[in-house]
């Protein structure tokens, strides 16, 4: 391996480490663009414009909400930095893409399912907002399931490191 290989498998690895963190920011107010555009019949422009002004407004301070999620993010984020020496790029891209599907695989229903009364014109209940404290528990639940299912491809397929053989000389 050349430094050419080295400094490709760095970056690789180091973008496997940051796309986490970057979906992580985004997906609530995908979410509720996607719900305002579908069920609410909102333009798309007026939408984004609407969401980017909620995003530090009082009494719905979006990017709270965006933290808050964002923790199974990190704890995935963390622990595929402790892997880069360990897994093979394509193994840690791997693990990445099962852990980001265990996330979103409970986020996406979750976070709709209390967002959308708001745009149906349905009841909503008054404590739906603690929803959100608990989400990112269940995900990082979730995003464990996904992980091991990373970790069993990773294995199956042989994404492992190769680790540097030394030999003594007697």
């Amino acid at each position: 391996m050349d430094g050419r290989d080295i400094n490709r498998r760095t970056a690789s690895s180091r973008l496997c480490v940051l796309i986490p963190l970057f979906i992580g920011i985004i997906t609530p107010s995908l979410i509720i663009f996607a719900l305002e555009i579908t069920t609410g019949h909102i333009q798309p422009l007026v939408s984004l414009k609407q969401i980017t002004h909620r995003q530090f407004a009082s009494g719905e301070n979006l990017f709270l909400l965006a933290i808050i999620g964002l923790i199974p993010f990190v704890i995935l984020s963390s622990f595929l930095q402790c892997m880069r020496l360990k897994l093979a790029t394509a193994g840690l891209c791997c693990v990445m893409i099962c852990g980001l599907i265990g996330i979103l695989s409970f986020m996406i229903p979750a976070h709709i399912g209390v967002w959308k009364p708001l745009y149906t014109h349905e009841h909503m209940s008054s404590t739906a907002v603690i929803a959100f404290f608990f989400i990112p528990i269940y995900c990082t639940i979730t995003m464990l399931v996904g992980l091991g299912l990373g970790f069993g491809i990773s294995h199956f397929f042989g994404w492992k490191t190769e680790k540097k053989t030394e030999r003594r000389t007697a």
